[in-house]
């Protein structure tokens, strides 16, 4: 079911339609390391765990309490990976999944088959915001890494609280940092010192000639928006709709200026089999984690349930 898309929509869903049409790069990011996930799992739920957000499922589980909820609904899920594992994990029946890319839910839609979950979701090619869910108790909303991607985060965190039932979960898991990844002096500062720290052989470059990468500056705003007009749009709003709105909100930060920003373009230098690698990864996610943890000190990454 597709619900008309304006002509922004339009181009968010053709863009995501390029990237996983084309996604041959193989370009390695924080998410595609173990050890970076079992850090934030840690860090949310003190779980050791390699699986994507699964410290976060965890505290929510034990938030309800055995307690199972009922229909829920994701937006901007791509290829629902996420969504399957809470539907597997009984923390919810069923989900109405949102997604701008038709590429994406043509993989979502395999996926669920594959996991033979295909009956327990329903894929809509569309703007949640448009959907009308009178006839719908929603008792679950689901952000994960999707929130950022919105063009006014007030709006869509209002929503999320207007459409929840009585006691209905808002969840997220997002990158909350500036707009358009723009960051403040002191942290270009710190990431690039630590750059400048780094062994020789975390900075080559592996896709071009093994090229040392450089330090690290701030994006340029007008092409990113063009090559995606969703690309943290109004991330730096996040955090304070969700207190906003949801005054119970349990907000954790999980951090990133380490593994998200230093890092950025050297993490196919990381080996995950060997010990030097590791030991030394381990050191750098400390240092995050200190980071973190620092009065006043900006983390990018954020995690956060509330009830309504």
């Amino acid at each position: 079911m597709s619900i008309v898309l304006n002509d922004t929509e339009k181009a968010i869903g053709e863009c995501w339609d390029k990237q996983t049409v084309n996604n041959s790069s193989k370009q390695k990011y924080w998410w595609h390391n173990s050890y970076v996930i079992r850090h934030i799992n840690k860090l949310v739920y003190n779980i050791d765990s390699p699986v994507f957000s699964s410290g976060l499922h965890k505290l929510l589980l034990s938030r309800l309490g055995g307690r199972q909820l009922t229909m829920g609904i994701s937006i901007g899920c791509g290829s629902a990976i996420k969504e399957l594992d809470i539907l597997e994990m009984g923390i919810i029946d069923r989900f109405i999944l949102f997604e701008l890319s038709e590429e994406r839910i043509k993989l979502g839609l395999l996926n669920a088959e594959k996991r033979n979950l295909q009956n327990r979701i329903k894929y809509l090619h569309g703007n949640a915001f448009n959907f009308d869910f009178s006839n719908h108790k929603i008792d679950f909303v689901h952000w994960n890494n999707s929130l950022h991607h919105m063009l006014d985060v007030d709006v869509a965190v209002k929503w999320s609280y207007d459409i929840l039932t009585p006691d209905g979960i808002f969840y997220m898991d997002d990158y909350v940092g500036p707009n358009r990844f723009q960051y403040p002096k002191y942290v270009l500062d710190l990431v690039n010192n630590i750059r400048d720290n780094l062994p020789k052989k975390y900075l080559q470059d592996q896709r071009n000639n093994q090229k040392p990468r450089g330090h690290i500056t701030n994006v340029d705003p007008e092409e990113l928006m063009k090559n995606d007009p969703s690309e943290a749009a109004d991330s730096g709003r996040i955090l304070s709709s969700v207190s906003r709105y949801f005054k119970n909100a349990d907000i954790k930060p999980t951090g990133g200026i380490v593994y998200f920003i230093a890092l950025h373009g050297l993490w196919e230098n990381f080996n995950e089999k060997n010990d030097d690698d590791i030991f030394f990864l381990s050191q750098l996610l400390e240092l995050d984690k200190h980071c973190t943890t620092k009065e006043n000190f900006m983390s990018p990454y954020a995690v956060a349930l509330a009830t309504k």
